[in-house]
C-alpha cells in the first residue's frame, strides 16, 4: 500500500510538472509571437509603400517576393499567437448574427486568386439557411483555412464550398479532388506541428486551430477521404438561430 501511495506521489508531482512546463511554454510563445508581430507589420507595410514608387521590373519582383513571405510569416505568428491562447483558454468568441453562406462566397473571392492553372473553386450554398450566433472573423477564419489546405493538395479538377442542412445541424463542407489522405492518418492531421508533407507550406496548426475555434462554437470538423480521389472536410455547427 506504501510502495502504491509513493508511485501515485510521484506520478501526480510529474504531471503537475508537465503541465507547468506546458503552460510556461505556451506563455512563451504568446510572448514572442506578439513581439514579432509589430516589426513584422512594418516590414510588409513599408514594402508596399515602395511598391507604389518608380521601380523597375526586376525590383518590383523582388518587392512582391518580400510581401509574399511576409505575409506568409504572419500567418504563422497568428496561428502560433492562436494556438498558445486556445491552449490556455484565453480565445474568447465575439459572437453575433452571422449568414454563414456570406463568409463561404468572402472566403472563395479571396482565394481564387491562389488557385493552380487546372484548378477551379466554386461555391453551392444553400440560400434558406439560419442565421447563426457566432463569431464570423473565426468562422472565416476555420474556412478559409480549409480552403487553403485544398488548394495546397489539388493540382487539377476542383475544389467546392457547400451549405446544406441535416437535421439540427448547419453544415458547410469543403470538398477536392486532390491527392487525399490514409485513413489511418485522418486523426493525425488534426494533432497540433504534425505536417504529412513536408514539403507543403506551414507548421501543421492550421487543422488543429480550426478544429478547437468550431468545437468553441458547439459543433466540430470531420474528414472522408480517399487516396488519389480527395478530401471533403465538413464543418457542423448545432442550429442556435439568432435573435431577431
Amino acid at each position: 500500500g506504501l510502495r502504491f501511495l509513493n508511485n501515485l506521489a510521484v506520478e501526480l508531482n510529474t504531471a503537475h510538472v508537465a503541465a507547468e512546463i506546458r503552460q510556461q511554454s505556451q506563455q512563451f510563445l504568446a510572448r514572442v509571437s506578439h513581439e514579432l508581430r509589430t516589426p513584422l507589420n512594418s516590414v510588409i507595410g513599408f514594402a508596399r509603400m515602395m511598391n507604389r514608387t518608380d521601380l523597375d521590373e526586376k525590383q518590383q519582383s523582388y518587392l512582391a517576393q518580400i510581401i509574399d513571405e511576409g505575409q506568409q510569416l504572419n500567418r504563422l505568428v497568428s496561428d502560433l499567437l492562436d494556438s498558445a491562447h486556445l491552449s490556455t483558454g484565453k480565445l474568447t468568441l465575439t459572437k453575433a448574427a452571422c449568414n454563414l453562406n456570406t463568409v463561404c462566397e468572402t472566403v472563395a473571392e479571396e482565394h481564387r486568386p491562389n488557385l493552380n492553372p487546372e484548378v477551379t473553386l466554386s461555391v453551392s450554398l444553400r440560400p434558406d439557411i439560419p442565421e447563426l450566433e457566432c463569431d464570423a472573423v473565426r468562422m472565416r477564419q476555420v474556412i478559409s483555412n480549409l480552403v487553403s489546405n485544398a488548394i495546397k493538395h489539388t493540382e487539377r479538377g476542383e475544389i467546392r464550398i457547400s451549405t446544406s442542412l441535416r437535421g439540427n445541424a448547419l453544415l458547410i463542407a469543403v470538398r477536392d479532388t486532390g491527392s487525399g489522405i490514409p485513413e489511418d492518418q485522418h486523426e493525425l492531421i488534426f494533432v497540433p506541428f504534425v505536417q504529412l508533407d513536408s514539403h507543403k507550406i506551414g507548421v501543421g496548426l492550421g487543422l488543429d486551430i480550426a478544429r478547437q475555434l468550431v468545437r468553441l462554437h458547439g459543433g466540430d470538423i470531420h474528414l472522408q477521404s480517399t487516396v488519389g480521389q480527395g478530401s471533403t472536410f465538413t464543418i457542423e455547427l448545432p442550429v442556435h438561430p439568432a435573435s431577431p
